[in-house]
Order: structure tokens, then C-alpha cells, then sequence
């Protein structure tokens, strides 16, 4: 990172800039990549010359600035942020149908039916999102309720949970269900991992920058994210591209759900960023839990086509991908997912007792059925960490 991260002289330059203008700069991150301020509108509507107005589009009210923000040449100054509230980051959680008979499963059935095999002991995973800390409560409940050992949050080593909260505290529980079905089923999938859960106060934009540029900046190697926004053309924000990067290039694999709809809406980012693992869904054939591994098949719709992302390097023996249509078109950029599992879909796939599957976390002693691409995340990236230290 010393290479290549921006340099402190940099950093002094642009805040000294941003001071300049009445900005108030209330930070810089650990690598240097994110510069943290603040400011009234006409301040920032002058420092940057835009004017930062309100709009109607799509059914929906945001404000937003008119022009792309510039400064002045010379300053390292790759993007700025938080002057738009138009894109709206949303859990990957789809389904809140009790599933039928057959559907109900838990982290351990998810790690039978995929053949997992070792656990996750000595080993720690990470989760980004925002929201409020459960309580241990709902972690001794699911434990009694599977028959299983309990995540202690505050412990240490195996079996440990830690709560990061980021920019702030909060009391939104809209994200309980993810927050739960992240920690529970990850635990049963790789049983005795220690789990670290980064949570900012809300999902603005500039929040989710410092969330994912906390966890680009952790020594955890291994990061699961069920969220994102999905729109058409996909946004993509540069400065969590420069901390997702990082996050590569120091031996860090970001995992972000496709989300549900990803590919009549364009698209959903971060899963679009050639610096993460895209992780789309499927619809597992399966009996009842425990039920060994029949077969599975893509769902529809569950993936996305960024033209102006580069594909990455890897990406390839994957034919020609196509753009959701009509008209269908080659997608010639990033597409997406690179890899698939579970997700109990039942909006555009099949909806069978047999194929839609469904996680069950557990708040508060409820046990309410939790699906969409949110479960394959946890899937994929734990089956991964349980099998390779």
C-alpha cells in the first residue's frame, strides 16, 4: 500500500484545499483513501461549483448535484461522494413467505447438502452491513433451537462475536433478520469460526465507504456482504473501488451478493466491482432438510452486466454473456455472478417445495424464513473458509 495508497503530502494538499473553502475535514482513513468532511450545502455547492438540488425520477424523491464536482488540477482528488442520495443500498433479503414444507433449513443442512467438510475453528470471517448489534439472546436461542454452540458476542477465538459499529451508533432494526441469518447460518456452516460484524449507523454512501475501507483495512481475509444497489445503468462509487482494490491486492476476497434482480435492473454494485467474488443463486433440488444433494439450477434474473467495468483477468472461459433484454445484447464489460448457490428465490424462479429452499434465522425466539441472495453469500464464502486455512 505504501506504493501505491496516496501519500501524506497528498493528503495535506487536498485537506488543506478543503480547509480552504470553509470545509469542515473530520478525518482521513488508515491507507489515506478516504478524506472525511463535512459542510453546509452552499459551502459544498461552491467548493465544488455544482448546485446540489432536488429531483423526481422513477417513482421516488432524491436530492442531487446538477454537474460532476470539480477541483482544482493537481490536487489527488479521485472522486467525491455524498452529494447524491439516488442510489439506495438494500439487504439482498427478498422472501418473507413461510416457505412450504420441506424449505426450512438451517446452517447445518446447508453444509450437508454441499459436502463441507472440516470447520472454521482458528479461523475468523467478515461481515459488512448497517444496522443495530443483536442481542445474545438471539444467538443462545438459535443454538437451543439447532442444538448446536451458542456465538458469544464480546468472546474472543472460537465461537466469538464482535460488533463493530461504524460513523455511529444506531437503533434501525430493519436489517435484524440479515444480521441474524449472516451470523447464525455462517456459524453452523463452519462450525466454531469467529466472526467480526462491521455495522454503520446507516446506508448512505459515504457510511458504506468507511464500512468497507474498515474492513479493506482489517487483518480478516475472508468479508461477506449481502447488500447493494441495484440500478440501471449501474453506479459504481470509486472510493469503495479504491478500498475494495486494497482490499485485493493485500489478500482480501470480498463476497456481495448479485442481489434478486440484478439483471432487468442493470445491475447491482458493489457485486459489479472487479475486485469481489459476485455470488449469484440457485434453485437447490432438494427433498426435505438433511436431505442429501439432488441437483440445482440457475435462477432467472439473478445476475448483471457492467459495460464499463473492466472484465477481470480471471473472468474467462465464460463464453459470451448477454445483457438482460429484449433486446438481449452481448455484455462486452464485467458480468456477473462468478459463482452460485442457494438462495431460495421466489419471485423469478421456480417456487417447489423441492427447489426453494429457504434459511431460517432466529430474533428474539422467532424463526422467521429469510431468502434471496442474502443465504448464498454465507454459502459460498464459509463452505470456502472452512476448507481452506
Amino acid at each position: 500500500m505504501a506504493t501505491y495508497a496516496p501519500t501524506n503530502v497528498q493528503v495535506q494538499a487536498a485537506t488543506a484545499w478543503l480547509k480552504d473553502q470553509g470545509l469542515d475535514v473530520t478525518g482521513v482513513s488508515p491507507d489515506n483513501l478516504l478524506i472525511h468532511v463535512q459542510a453546509k450545502v452552499n459551502k459544498l455547492e461552491k467548493a465544488f461549483g455544482v448546485a446540489i438540488n432536488d429531483y423526481t425520477a422513477n417513482g421516488r424523491s432524491f436530492h442531487s448535484n446538477d454537474r460532476d464536482p470539480v477541483v482544482p488540477d493537481g490536487l489527488s482528488v479521485n472522486w467525491i461522494s455524498g452529494l447524491s442520495d439516488y442510489d439506495v443500498f438494500k439487504p439482498a433479503v427478498t422472501c418473507v413467505t413461510p416457505p412450504s414444507t420441506g424449505c426450512s433449513l438451517d446452517g447445518t443442512d446447508l453444509k450437508n447438502v454441499y459436502d463441507v467438510v472440516g470447520d472454521g475453528k482458528g479461523q475468523t470471517l467478515g461481515f459488512t452491513l448497517w444496522g443495530e448489534p443483536l442481542p445474545q439472546s438471539d444467538f443462545t436461542s438459535y443454538a437451543n433451537a439447532t442444538g448446536t454452540t451458542a456465538l458469544t458476542i464480546g468472546q474472543s477465538g472460537d465461537d466469538g462475536l464482535n460488533f463493530i459499529t461504524v460513523d455511529g451508533t444506531t437503533t434501525e432494526s430493519d436489517t435484524d433478520g440479515e444480521v441474524a441469518l449472516d451470523t447464525q447460518n455462517a456459524h453452523l456452516v463452519a462450525p466454531g469460526i469467529h466472526e467480526t460484524y462491521w455495522q454503520g449507523a446507516d446506508n448512505s454512501f459515504s457510511t458504506l465507504e468507511d464500512v468497507l475501507n474498515d474492513a479493506a483495512n482489517s487483518s480478516i481475509s475472508v468479508i461477506s456482504n449481502s447488500w447493494g444497489a441495484q440500478s440501471n445503468p449501474c453506479s459504481v462509487d470509486s472510493n469503495m473501488e479504491t478500498s475494495l482494490q486494497h482490499g485485493a491486492a493485500t489478500g482480501k476476497t470480498f463476497y456481495f451478493s448479485s442481489a434478486d434482480a440484478g439483471a432487468s435492473s442493470g445491475c447491482s454494485y458493489p457485486a459489479e466491482s472487479q475486485y469481489v467474488v459476485a455470488v449469484g443463486g440457485t434453485a437447490l433440488n432438494i427433498t426435505t432438510p438433511g436431505d442429501t444433494y439432488n441437483s440445482e439450477s440457475a435462477v432467472n434474473n439473478g445476475g448483471g452486466c457492467l459495460d464499463s467495468e473492466p472484465r477481470p483477468s480471471w473472468q474467462t472461459g465464460i463464453g459470451t454473456p448477454q445483457k438482460w433484454g429484449p433486446p438481449q445484447s452481448a455484455c462486452t464489460g464485467r458480468a456477473e455472478p462468478d459463482v452460485s448457490a442457494i438462495t431460495g428465490f421466489c419471485t423469478d424462479g421456480p417456487a417447489t417445495a423441492a427447489s426453494a429452499a429457504r434459511a431460517f434465522p432466529r430474533l428474539s425466539g422467532r424463526r422467521p424464513p429469510s431468502s434471496g441472495t442474502t443465504t448464498t453469500p454465507q454459502t459460498a464464502d464459509r463452505g470456502w473458509g472452512s476448507t481452506h486455512p
